[in-house]
């Protein structure tokens, strides 16, 4: 008689506790489904990091080496030596940014300058033979996604005197 009594008392018992079992297995799945989402996502906006960085650091090298083929491709940094004097402290013949063509075709290259900084003599063996030139060359990639990279890099550029 005890055996049928202490059955009746505990029908149901285990449906609760499977059901408890089951939210609780059901809020961890969704959870980590949440930050395998969120992982994707920031995989994939470091890969675009990634691209546009490397577009701007590809034109920024495109364009030096466009500066370096011939005089003519030095024309836009005679360009950017004339340009108006801007009142910077630290760099007193800075002047203003001058726009430059994009060389990379598809590197979605939205922003690209090239600015005068300064005129100095060249340390080095030959100095007073030689008058260095510097100037920053900036250049802004950007996806449709919203990546974007903003590189800059200065260069001098050595002329005879």
């Amino acid at each position: 008689m005890r055996n049928a009594l202490s059955l009746r008392s505990q029908q149901g018992a285990g449906l609760i506790v499977a059901l408890v079992f089951l939210a609780v297995l059901t809020i961890a799945g969704i959870t980590a489904a949440r930050l395998t989402n969120v992982e994707e996502r920031m995989a994939g906006n470091t890969q675009f990091r990634g691209i546009t960085y490397q577009n701007a650091q590809t034109e920024i090298r495109s364009q030096i080496a466009a500066y370096n083929a011939n005089l003519l491709g030095r024309k836009p940094l005679l360009d950017a030596a004339n340009q108006n004097i801007e009142d910077i402290h630290g760099f007193p013949d800075r002047r203003a940014a001058l726009p430059v063509d994009a060389i990379q075709a598809n590197a979605n290259i939205t922003t690209n300058t090239i600015r005068y900084m300064n005129k100095s003599l060249c340390e080095g063996a030959s100095v007073g033979k030689f008058e260095c030139s510097g100037y920053e060359i900036n250049s802004v990639s950007s996806l449709d996604n919203g990546a974007s990279s903003n590189q800059t890099q200065g260069i001098y550029f050595i002329n005879s005197k």
